[in-house]
């Protein structure tokens, strides 16, 4: 079972203890940077960023982050950028994680969007909510060179579909993203797939959205 796999596992004890391992074996091979590790590390990203949202994984998720930007030796980024005790809410600490992130592997969103997407049908209500955060906060990266329109499609159905999500918070999160997706890239999106999918008040309201 892949390392990432584990940490969407129901047994916070083992998600903590496998962060925690892949935190220290970071540590342990700084001085010894390959693209192996490196390619890791940057498919560890969402993960990492999804169990900041949990009560009981974030303190090692924190710690770990901060170990996967030293060990990519990337300059630049606030020694405090995963604290989430300085932030009022995940949304604002997502969406200056994300700024820093992107600034430095926006080649890799494709990857992650797919990684994100496949927390918005996480079992755990967490996992969701903060799947549709991250989406709504990378929504003015999705640009037409980077993304495909089988992947703003994608994008589209899994935000749409979450909408009723049984967690209120889900909802809304997701509900939200949609908003930013449609302000940030509404014109990347297949008006066909719109009209198909959302009642005419919504469709409404989106276009005034798009003026």
């Amino acid at each position: 079972m892949s390392r990432t796999r584990v940490w969407q596992k129901d047994d916070i004890e083992l998600r903590n203890t496998s962060i925690t391992i892949f935190g220290m074996l970071l540590k342990g091979l700084k001085e010894l940077r390959n693209s192996n590790m490196a390619e890791n590390i940057l498919n560890s990203l969402i993960p990492l960023l999804i169990q900041l949202s949990n009560d009981r994984t974030k303190e090692v998720s924190r710690k770990t982050l901060d170990s996967c930007v030293s060990f990519m030796n990337w300059g630049g980024f606030p020694s405090n950028l995963f604290d989430y005790e300085m932030y009022t809410s995940l949304h604002s600490m997502y969406s200056n994680i994300c700024y820093m992130v992107m600034n430095k592997c926006k080649q890799n969103l494709p990857a992650m969007l797919d990684q994100m997407l496949g927390f918005l049908r996480s079992r755990n209500s967490s996992h969701r909510e903060a799947a549709a955060l991250l989406i709504g906060c990378c929504a003015q990266y999705m640009q037409r060179e980077v993304m495909t329109s089988k992947q703003m499609k994608e994008v589209f159905l899994g935000l749409q579909d979450l909408q009723g999500d049984s967690e209120a918070s889900v909802a809304q999160a997701a509900a939200d993203s949609m908003q930013e997706i449609f302000r940030q890239c509404g014109h990347l999106i297949k008006p066909g797939l719109v009209s198909s999918q959302l009642p005419s008040k919504g469709i409404r309201r989106i276009s005034e959205t798009k003026q």
